[in-house]
C-alpha cells in the first residue's frame, strides 16, 4: 500500500514538475513573442530634407505632426537644407528618405539614378494623378515617367500700383502688349539723367521667364532633343533691351541699387518707385503685412497684338517632393509622400504660406477665400496657356545660360539672337 501511495506520490511530482516547465517554457515564448512584438512595432523613422525656412519650415512641421500623430508606424523628422548638401549627401549614400527639389532638376537628377521612379508604384497603388494641375506634372515627368510630385505651384501675374497708373491717365490696366509698353514708358520718370521712378524693372528672373511665356515660348524640339533658338525668348530680349536702350541700363542698375529688401516695408514696389511687376501669389500676402494700405491691382499678363491667341500666358514653376533611390524606405516614404500631396495636407500647408495648390480640387477650398488676391492666381494658373519649360537634362544648366546672358544681352555685349545660338551650342550636346 506504501508502495502504492509512494508511487502516485512520485507521480504527481513528476507532473508538477513537468507542468512547471511547460508553465516555464510558455512564460519564456510569451515573453520573447512580447519582445518581438515591440521590435516589430518600432517605427520606421523617415528623414525628410526641404528647402524651406522661417514661417514655412514651421507650417510645414505643423502638417507633418499632424502625419507623425495618425501614423505610428511611420515617424518623419524634418531638416531644412539646400540642393548643394542634398547632392553631396546622395553622392555618399546618406541622403534623405524623402526630400524637396527645385523642379529644374528632375531631368538630370533622375538621368544620374538620385531620384526614385514612381511609376510603378503609382500603377500598382492604381494612384489618381489627373487632380494635379497639368503644368506641374510635366515638369516631373521624364522620358514618360513620373519622378516626383508637385506639393504647390507658383504662377506670376502683373501687380500694379493703381494711383500711379491713374495719375498716368489710366483707370484700367492693358491687355495688348504694345499698349502695356507704351503704358511703362510713361510711368517711368527721368529728371537730369536721374531715374525718380520706373514703370517696369527689366529682370532675368522672374521678368525673361515671364515675356518668353506671353511671346509662347517652346524652349526645346517636339522630340526633346534639340534647344531651339526659340523666337518667343529672342523677342523677349528684346522687349527688356528697348527699355533699358530707353533709359538707360546702367541709370536702371543704379537706381534699382538703392531698393530695400524684398521681404520688408521698403520693398520699391510698396514703396511706389516701381508702378509695375511680375511676381507670384505670394506678393499679395506680404502686401497685406508689410503694405497694408497700398491700392493695387492684379492682372494678366499681356499678349502679343497679332497673337489673341496667347491671352492669359503664364510661367508655372512647382514645388516638388521626390524620394531618393538610396532610402532604405522605399515603401513607407512613399506612403508619406501620398498623404503629403493629398488634397487635405496640401491646402493646409499652402494656404499656410501664401502658395498656390498644385490640385484642381484644392484651388475652391474655402481656406484660401481669405488671402487677398488669390481668387486671380487661383483661376490664372489653370489656364491652358501656363507653361514651364520642359524637362530636360541640362534644364538647370539653361535657366543659368538664359539668366546669365541676359546681362549681357542688355548691357549690348551680345544680340539676343547671339545669345539662344551660344546657348544651344553649349548644352544641346547634353540632350
Amino acid at each position: 500500500m506504501k508502495k502504492i501511495i509512494s508511487e502516485k506520490i512520485i507521480s504527481i511530482l513528476i507532473i508538477i514538475v513537468l507542468s512547471l516547465g511547460i508553465v516555464s517554457c510558455g512564460a519564456k515564448q510569451q515573453k520573447n513573442e512580447s519582445a518581438q512584438d515591440a521590435v516589430k512595432k518600432e517605427p520606421v523613422k523617415l528623414a525628410f530634407w526641404h528647402l524651406w525656412s522661417g514661417p514655412e519650415a514651421e507650417a510645414l512641421q505643423q502638417v507633418v505632426d499632424e502625419f507623425n500623430k495618425t501614423h505610428e508606424d511611420i515617424q518623419v523628422s524634418l531638416v531644412s537644407t539646400d540642393i548643394q548638401k542634398q547632392l553631396t549627401a546622395l553622392s555618399t549614400g546618406s541622403g534623405p528618405d524623402i526630400a524637396g527639389n527645385f523642379y529644374f532638376n528632375v531631368a538630370s537628377w533622375a538621368s544620374k539614378g538620385a531620384m526614385l521612379d514612381l511609376t510603378d508604384l503609382i500603377e500598382r497603388d492604381n494612384y489618381d494623378t489627373n487632380d494635379f494641375v497639368p503644368s506641374t506634372l510635366k515638369t516631373v515627368t521624364f522620358k514618360d515617367r513620373l519622378y516626383a510630385l508637385p506639393i504647390a505651384m507658383h504662377v506670376n501675374m502683373i501687380y500694379y500700383n493703381k494711383k500711379l497708373l491713374q495719375e498716368a491717365g489710366y483707370n484700367s490696366f492693358p491687355e495688348k502688349l504694345s499698349e502695356f509698353k507704351t503704358m511703362i514708358e510713361k510711368l517711368t520718370i527721368k529728371k537730369n539723367g536721374n531715374l525718380e521712378k520706373l514703370g517696369y524693372v527689366p529682370t532675368a528672373d522672374p521678368g525673361l521667364f515671364n515675356l518668353s511665356a506671353l511671346f509662347g515660348a517652346k524652349y526645346v524640339s517636339d522630340d526633346g532633343k534639340q534647344i531651339l533658338e526659340d523666337p518667343a525668348i529672342i523677342n523677349a530680349f528684346k522687349f527688356d533691351k528697348e527699355f533699358a536702350d530707353k533709359f538707360g541700363y546702367e541709370d536702371i542698375k543704379k537706381y534699382t541699387s538703392s531698393f530695400g529688401k524684398y521681404m520688408s516695408p521698403e520693398n520699391p514696389f510698396f514703396t511706389g518707385q516701381v508702378a509695375v511687376k511680375f511676381d507670384g501669389e505670394w506678393l499679395a500676402v506680404m502686401i497685406d503685412k508689410y503694405a497694408p494700405n497700398l491700392d493695387y491691382g492684379i492682372a494678366p499678363l499681356p499678349y502679343p497684338d497679332d497673337k489673341p491667341e496667347l491671352k492669359n500666358a503664364g510661367y508655372a514653376s512647382p514645388s516638388i517632393i521626390y524620394i531618393p533611390k538610396s532610402t532604405k524606405h522605399p515603401e513607407e516614404a512613399w506612403t508619406f509622400l501620398k498623404w503629403l500631396v493629398s488634397k487635405e495636407p496640401m491646402v493646409k500647408f499652402t494656404s499656410k504660406i501664401g502658395n498656390l495648390p498644385a490640385r484642381r480640387s484644392a484651388m475652391s477650398d474655402p481656406a484660401y477665400s481669405s488671402i487677398k488676391g488669390f481668387k486671380e492666381f487661383l483661376e490664372y494658373a489653370q489656364g491652358e496657356n501656363v507653361r514651364s519649360i520642359p524637362p530636360m537634362k541640362p534644364e538647370a544648366e539653361y535657366v543659368s545660360e538664359l539668366i546669365a546672358q541676359y546681362d549681357l544681352v542688355l548691357n549690348g555685349s551680345i544680340s539676343p539672337e547671339e545669345a539662344m545660338k551660344k546657348i544651344k551650342a553649349k548644352l544641346e550636346p547634353e540632350m
